[in-house]
């Protein structure tokens, strides 16, 4: 009996210690993750051009934009399967075609989240 005891503890703890190498991995990846939302233009209509740049020392995928807590799908460059690249010291601008028709002066709070859960956030104001 405390033979079979043995090798169950020895395998369950195995299998947490794997997996907190993993976490502790990833977790560590996203740490040396940075991006900066670095401006933010709307138009007349429903589009936005979101300019964000990676201050980070690893690349980023861009896995969603949010406007106002919702979730927008149509970008340009695309999501695609993996996200939006963004390169070590780069910056890419996302046009963004919403369901809202932006009048001015208004608040657009903007989120911007990574593969690795890394999310950047901030309110722009629709006004010139």
């Amino acid at each position: 009996m405390g033979v079979m005891a043995f090798f169950w503890a020895s395998q369950t703890f195995g299998l947490q210690i794997g997996s907190a190498g993993v976490y502790f991995k990833n977790s560590s990846n996203s740490l040396l993750e940075s991006l900066v939302i670095e401006d933010v233009w709307f138009n007349s209509t429903n589009k936005a051009w979101i300019t964000v740049r990676n201050v980070g020392t690893i690349d980023v995928r861009i896995v969603a934009i949010y406007a106002n807590s919702t979730l927008q799908s149509s970008t340009n460059p695309a999501y695609g399967s993996s996200g939006i690249l963004v390169g070590v010291g780069r910056a890419v601008t996302i046009q963004v075609t919403t369901g809202f028709t932006w009048t001015s002066p208004q608040f657009v709070y903007i989120s911007v989240a990574t593969s690795r859960g890394t999310v950047v956030r901030g309110y722009w104001s629709t006004s010139n």
